[in-house]
This record gives structure tokens, C-alpha cells and sequence, in this order.
């Protein structure tokens, strides 16, 4: 194959500003900036999509007003148009799947938490064709040279946090630390895509540059190894056999090394999982410990294949319904809900193994977002070009290692991600390497144009080039605007706002929900979770942040109406109306809407224990206590390990006259590790309690929410009522006194109580 590049290409005016961007986006892995990039691959994502518009605008400018660029684009295509036509495809796919989405609007955009979408899955595709095109010869081991810089820094970032060096700049991370991507795993894959071309690099250089490639594979390695990711482990492991069983030159020693390095691992694996005992050296360090432990074959076993084999099944029966085009991109929690079966392990329960928006294996997620025709074009094309690189490494002698440090890295990133997932800072590296391996592999022998088609369409386009640039350039900033500036800004604000007290906090949500975005539904659940962590603050309101929370709530439906969980904390927030609804037929007709509510709910995901949880959350508000051991009992029949289940349970059977076993459920659910000692349920508690008379369980129910909140009188007022009936008067005099000095508008009813008391 021939690399050629033609005089043409070298007079690119704009070519080192092309140059230049390309610097900034491969250095967007090591972008953690807050406010603005948090999370961190969300920012680097905003970023990514700015900085590309505007190449793709220059680009566009160019291809319709020089005709060389445009020849040369043309030419490059043609002789290359296979891999185009198989891109195209996956584009197209991409486009339907997101037409027949079942939430288009999440689809296009996703959410920061995930910072997905088929709008940044299309980017991401273009950047490798817009690197071949652009990028020369000469400057594209110049490009690998920043990203291995960028690594070292990204690694150097994970080794303080590791270490707590600086504990005031780095968030510690005692046991697997993220640097600036969102979790560990995603630093591993993002290393394990780098590895085998840095030690491509590191064979063939002779120079002193060879020192720094070395020393980066080394410190590489220490940043997988601390990063603690068992599936990039085997994806190395399993690449690192290919390297070496398959390489293009007789390098004895070369083999003999690599060789050594992996049975020196293989060695440590087996060591660790066969020894009865491991040495003290590792059992005093919970550091070396904690990585020992991921090395386990038992523990691997248990958290990879038992959690992640009863999700992958789920998910496995979701994707068949929608088996061609899929849920739509970034619709993987829609297809779990509706197929989740609590009766399989390891997804049951009160552990956030029960929500998944992700199957953790990159052809489940892939088939289940975008269908199985994506899946297969998507698994196609990494095929041809490994098929490819192959062919072109047997005509290629001298720098035939780049080519199979190529195929080593793509087979290692597919094996690790069968237990994995990608993001943005793994996608650029990914397609970055796909523009590589279509520079090795293409023939860029550029002819003279022959084609009276293509030139008198060119001369159309060329005529009407300034128009067509001005509306180009009109749409992309509205687009960079709308979707990238000022999302951006207002995640920036939830961010910062988040950071403050209760009142300045909500305050400050509240101030910027009217800013429309398609962050929209995200600023809504964030300023709900906020009203829910100032628990304390907003029980003073409580009925108008309860309002506040269920218009949020509805305005976020409206954008997500598939979102399973936002239906049932519909029904929590409308359970608190009920309880204070003073009005019977107000009363019954907001039990009507959460039944309706959580009907939805369960469309939705129809066996969600959650569900009949949250229905007895009503039934109890309502006081509808036979309903409310039917919803209970039918939850714990779904799942029998949510505690919740139990702890509802327990409540109506207590307010039934079945007290012996209501408190033995309240127990089973205590045990579970039921969150209880909140003021919501222990109000909860203290309801029954009262209901029931039972006034000795009352004290220590209202000593604990007096600690709460103590600014609350009516906790200080219902305890002293409490003592006066078990006929500890002196305990209620003193409580009433201390009601009277906190405000001293109470004096009138402080005096009447206390005439109540026997002197």
C-alpha cells in the first residue's frame, strides 16, 4: 500500500489550525474541570461537540469553495469507498434507531450521568474520515506522541489520588481511583486502547525517545493495575497472546520478554487464587490487598459473571422485542424495566443492582439501543479493518508493527468490553485509531479528475458556496447555543448550586428551571433530589416544596414519560398531600391519581416491587390500612428482599390489631438495613404509634426527631402530651417549658396544658 500525499495537500492553508484542534480534542481525556465538566465526560463531550462544528464548518467551507480540497476528498473516497459505504450504513442505522426511538428527545441527547446519544455517537463517527482526510503523513506520530503525553498525565492524576498526595486539589480515592474520567473503568479501557500502540512504538524506536516510550508503557501498566478493572485485565491479556503469537517479525528476544512478562502474570494470578494463605505483606495492605482481591477468579466470578448474567439475561429478552432497530440509543433503562425479573440473583433487593441503564457488555448495550443490523455493521466494520491491516502488514515490512499493534488493540477492546461499557473519553481514542488504520491501510494515489459529473456538481455547489456557508453557519451556532453552550451553563449551575445551604440551595434550582434545555427532565430530578437531602428545611414548607416537587416531576414526565422511577416518586410526593388533605373527596380523588400513577409505573416494569411499595406508601396516607397489607404483602410476593416491603407491612399490621407480627416485620426490616431514622419515617412510625396508643414507643420515636430538627415545636408539643399520658407529668411540664421559652406565642396554650397536670 502506498501513503502518498500530494503537493496539493501541503498548501492547506488551514491546515495547522486543523491541526490544532485535533491537539485540543485528544486532549479532552484529561479534561476534569469544575463546574463546567461535571460529570467529567459530559464536559468533555460539550466540548468535543464544539470544537468539532466548527472543524466540520471549516471543512464544509473548504470542500465547496477550493477545488482541490474537494478533488482530493473525492479521490480519497474513491479509493477507499468500501469502508465509507460500510460507515454509511452504521449511520444510517444510527438515524432510524433514533427515529423509532421510544423516547427520541433522551435519544438524541441522553443525560449528563451517561453523556451519550446518538448526536455524539454521530460525531464521534465522523472524526476518524475528517482525520484522514486532514491529517499527513508526517504529524501522525506526532499526534500519538501528545495522546501518550496526555496518558502520563491522566495516570499521574490516578497515582495522587491513589496515594492521597494531595489531598486538598485531589479527592481521595483509596482503592481504585478515576483521575478524570467518571470511574475507574473507564481509565482502564482508556489505557488498554494506548498500551499496544505505545509499545509499537516503543519496539521500533532507536532514538532517546525510545526512554519516554518505555517508561510510559510502565507507568500504563501501574495505572490498569490500580484502576483494578478485571475485564481490561483478561482484554490486555488476551491482546498481549495475540501480539505476541502472531507477530510480523522474527524478534527472538522480543518474543522471550513479553513472553516472561505474561507467565510472571499468569504466575501472580494463580498464586494469588490457589494459596491458603497470602504472604503479610499483602494481607497488611489494604491497598495490595484490595487489588489482590480483583485478581480473585472466585470474586471475578461472582461479581462479573452472577450480577452481570442475570442482567445480560434481562437484557437479552429486551432486545428481542425491538430486534432490528432496538429501543433507541440510550433507551437501555426503558428495555430493563419492562423485562426486569426480580426472581433472577443478584438484581433484587434494596442494592442499586435492581436499576441498570447499562448491560455492562458492549453487544448487549449496542443491540438493545440501536438493534442487531447496527450491531452487526458496527462488529463488521472493526472486521474489515482488521482483514485489512492484515493484508497490508504482509506489504508493509518496515512498519508492519503498527499495523498489529492495531489488530492486538481492537481485539482487547472488545474482549474488555464484554464486561464493560464506553464514554467519551474511550470514543475518541477508538475512532481516533480507526482514522489511523485508515490512513495505513487506504491507497492515496490522487489522479487528475476525470468525471465530468463530479465537476459540473461541483461547480453548482461552487457558485452558491457563500449561501450555502451562511446558512451553514446560522445553524451552527444556534445548534452550538442550544445544545452545547447552554446546557453547559446550566448544568455549571446545578453544580454550584448544589454546594450551598438548604435554603440558597433550592432557591437557586428554582431560579433556573424556566431556562429550557434538553436538560430539562435531568435540572427537575436534581432539584426533587435536593428538595429530598433538605428534609430537615423543606419539612417547615413541606406542602409547598411537595408541590413544587410534583409540578417538577410532571414537567419531567412530559419530556420522559418512559422514565419507570420518576412515576413512582410521582405517587411518594402526592402521598404526602394525601396525608395532610383535610377534605374526603380532595382526599380520595389524589389517591386516585398516584393509583393511576403507579398503574403507569407498572406498565411500564410490571414486576417492580417498588410499585406495591409505593402504593402502600398511599393506602397508609390515606388510611386505608386493609389495602395497605394487600399492596404490602404483594410486594414482598415480588421480592421477598425489599425492605421497604417489610416495613409497610409491618405498619398496617400494627394499625390492623396485629401488633406481634407488625413489629416483627418492622424488625425484618431494620435488619434489612431499611433507612428508618429519618423524619419521614419515623413520622411514619409515630403515626401508628399514636393511632394505636401506644405512647411508651412514642418517646424514643420523638426524642430522635426532637435531635432531628429541633426547631420543630409540634415534636417538642406532641412529646410533652405523650409523658402527660404515661403519667410522667414532671417530664411534660418540663418539655411544655421548654416550648414556652423557644416561642413564647404559645404561653396561652403552654398555660392551659400545663392546668391539665396534676400539682
Amino acid at each position: 500500500m502506498k501513503n502518498n500525499t500530494t503537493k496539493q495537500e501541503y498548501q492547506n492553508k488551514f491546515y495547522w489550525l486543523y491541526l490544532a484542534s485535533f491537539f485540543i480534542i485528544l486532549s479532552l481525556p484529561l479534561w476534569a474541570f469544575q463546574p463546567f465538566f461535571f460529570p467529567p465526560e459530559w464536559g468533555k463531550m460539550i466540548a468535543f461537540r464544539v470544537i468539532f462544528s466548527l472543524i466540520l464548518l471549516l471543512f464544509l467551507w473548504q470542500a465547496i469553495s477550493e477545488k482541490l480540497f474537494w478533488h482530493n476528498i473525492i479521490e480519497k473516497y474513491k479509493n477507499n469507498k468500501k469502508i465509507f459505504w460500510f460507515f454509511g450504513l452504521l449511520i444510517l442505522a444510527v438515524i432510524l434507531s433514533t427515529i423509532f426511538s421510544k423516547d427520541m428527545l433522551f435519544s438524541l441527547w441522553a443525560s449528563p450521568h451517561r453523556s451519550g446519544g446518538a448526536i455524539n455517537l454521530l460525531f464521534t463517527i465522523l472524526l476518524p474520515f475528517v482525520l484522514f482526510f486532514i491529517i499527513r503523513k508526517e504529524h501522525w506520530e506526532k499526534l500519538w506522541d501528545f495522546e501518550f503525553i496526555i496518558a502520563n498525565i491522566v495516570v499521574l492524576f490516578a497515582t495522587i489520588q491513589y496515594f492521597d498526595l494531595l489531598p486538598k486539589v485531589f479527592i481521595d480515592y483509596e482503592y481504585r481511583p478515576p483521575s478524570t474520567m467518571s470511574n475507574p473503568i473507564l481509565l482502564a479501557i482508556y489505557l488498554l486502547l494506548l498500551i499496544f500502540p505505545l509499545l509499537s512504538f516503543s519496539l521500533k524506536e532507536k532514538s532517546k525517545k525510545a526512554i519516554f516510550y518505555w517508561a510510559s508503557l510502565t507507568f500504563f501498566t501501574f495505572g490498569i493495575f490500580i484502576s483494578g478493572s478485571r475485564a481490561t485485565f483478561i482484554g490486555i491479556f488476551i491482546g498481549a497472546i495475540y501480539f505476541l503469537l502472531f507477530f510480523p517479525k522474527k524478534l527472538f528476544k522480543t518474543k522471550i520478554v513479553i513472553s516472561a512478562i505474561l507467565l510472571l502474570v499468569l504466575s501472580v494470578i494463580l498464586f494469588i487464587n490457589f494459596t491458603p494463605k497470602l504472604p503479610s505483606f499483602i494481607e497488611k495492605n489494604e491497598k495490595i490487598l484490595t487489588i489482590a482481591k480483583r485478581l480473585s477468579i472466585k470474586n471475578a466470578i461472582t461479581d462479573l459473571g452472577e450480577t452481570r448474567f442475570s442482567a445480560w439475561k434481562v437484557f437479552l429478552n429486551s432486545s428481542m422485542e425491538n430486534p432490528i432497530l432496538g429501543w433507541g440509543p440510550e433507551n437501555q433503562s426503558i428495555a430493563f424495566d419492562k423485562y426486569y425479573d426480580p426472581s433472577l440473583p443478584y438484581l433484587v433487593g434494596q442494592s442499586k443492582n435492581n436499576w441498570w441503564d447499562r448491560a455492562h457488555n458492549i453487544f448487549l448495550d449496542l443491540a438493545v439501543s440501536y438493534g442487531y443490523a447496527f450491531l452487526a455493521i458496527y462488529i463488521f466494520i472493526f472486521g474489515f479493518l482488521f482483514w485489512k491491516l492484515q493484508k497490508s502488514k504482509k506489504l508493509n515490512e518496515g512498519i508492519n508493527i503498527n499495523y498489529h499493534s492495531i489488530q492486538a488493540t481492537f481485539l482487547g477492546y472488545f474482549v474488555a468490553l464484554i464486561f464493560g461499557f464506553d464514554s467519551v473519553s474511550t470514543y475518541i481514542i477508538l475512532f481516533f485509531i480507526i482514522g489511523y488504520s485508515l490512513y495505513l491501510i487506504s491507497e492515496n494515489n490522487i489522479t487528475e479528475p476525470k468525471n465530468n459529473y463530479q465537476i459540473k456538481f461541483y461547480e453548482k455547489i461552487y457558485k452558491k458556496r457563500k449561501t450555502i456557508f451562511i446558512i451553514s453557519v446560522i445553524f451552527c451556532s444556534w445548534f452550538l447555543w442550544q445544545f452545547a453552550l447552554k446546557p453547559i451553563s446550566i448544568n455549571a449551575k446545578i453544580k454550584k448550586y448544589i454546594s450551598l445551604d438548604c435554603p440558597q440551595r433550592l432557591k437557586g434550582l428554582e431560579n433556573i428551571l424556566n431556562q429550557k434545555s434538553f436538560l430539562d427532565s435531568y435540572l427537575r430530578l436534581n432539584y426533587l433530589e435536593e428538595i429530598k437531602n433538605c428534609e430537615k428545611f423543606t419539612s417547615i414548607n413541606q406542602e409547598d416544596y411537595v408541590n413544587k416537587g410534583i409540578e417538577a416531576l410532571k414537567y419531567s414526565l412530559a419530556k420522559r414519560p418512559n422514565y419507570t422511577r420518576s412515576w413512582i416518586l410521582l405517587a411518594d410526593f402526592n402521598s404526602t398531600l394525601i396525608a395532610g388533605e383535610q377534605n374526603p373527596e380532595t382526599k380520595k380523588n389524589l389517591l386516585t391519581e398516584s393509583e393511576q400513577y403507579l398503574k403507569t409505573a407498572n406498565n411500564l416494569s410490571p414486576k417492580r416491587p417498588e410499585v406495591f411499595a409505593s402504593l402502600a406508601g398511599n393506602y397508609f396516607a390515606y388510611g386505608d390500612y386493609n389495602k395497605m397489607e394487600k399492596a404490602s404483602q404483594d410486594c414482598v410476593a415480588t421480592d421477598s428482599t425489599l425492605n421497604s416491603c417489610y416495613w409497610y407491612l409491618g405498619l398496617s399490621e400494627i394499625l390492623l390489631d396485629k401488633s406481634e407480627q407488625g413489629s416483627k416485620n418492622i424488625e425484618t426490616a431494620k435488619q434489612m438495613k431499611y433507612e428508618w431514622e429519618n423524619q419521614g419515617k419515623l413520622s411514619q412510625l409515630a403515626i401508628v404509634y399514636m393511632k394505636t396508643k401506644n405512647y411508651k414507643e412514642l418517646v424514643p420515636i420523638y426524642e430522635t426527631l426532637i435531635t432531628i430538627d429541633s426547631k420543630n415545636i409540634q415534636y417538642k408539643i406532641n412529646l410533652a402530651i405523650i409523658y402527660k399520658e404515661l403519667g410522667e407529668y414532671k417530664k411534660a411540664k418540663e418539655i411544655a417549658l421548654e416550648v414556652l421559652g423557644v416561642n413564647p406565642d404559645t404561653k396561652e396554650a403552654v398555660n392551659e396544658f400545663l392546668k391539665t397536670l396534676p400539682y
